[in-house]
């Protein structure tokens, strides 16, 4: 029964729960799905998974706090790192052992344009000074 949440599997355990408390004397052994089942074992069935979703919840929790701890963390390192790498190029230098050291490596320049990105390029600079109106000195005359 996956796909439910856990709100509605509390409400469903909640429910069920009452049905067997009004019924559960008269009802004795349930035959379920070809199984035989006391109410206690329902009432413990259903007692499982609710303690379950409370760990859940319990979880959820504890990795959002985890979660926000990191973020405050990374929001002073990745700014030291930044500057170190900056620092470590500076000393050394940009294409150096000492910096791979570190996992700083050079920026990599953009290769070759091809036709096709040419063409495109060329196509989007000639509809925005269109729609700019831009003209070159001869035009604006």
């Amino acid at each position: 029964m996956g796909g439910h949440s856990k709100l509605t599997k509390r409400e469903r355990n909640r429910v069920v729960r009452r049905g067997l408390a009004k019924h559960g004397g008269s009802l004795g052994v349930l035959m379920v799905a070809g199984e035989a089942w006391k109410p206690a074992d329902v009432r413990a069935m259903l007692d499982e998974q609710d303690a379950l979703l409370a760990d859940i919840d319990a979880a959820e929790a504890h990795r959002r706090t985890l979660v926000a701890r990191e973020r405050a963390v990374e929001a002073k390192v990745r700014p030291f790192v930044v500057a170190l790498r900056t620092s470590i190029q500076t000393r050394f230098g940009i294409p150096s052992p000492a910096a791979s050291d570190f996992g700083f490596e050079p920026w990599g320049k953009p290769g070759p344009k091809t036709p096709a990105v040419k063409a495109e390029s060329a196509r989007k600079a000639k509809a925005t000074r269109e729609r700019r109106g831009t003209k070159g000195k001869r035009r604006r005359r």
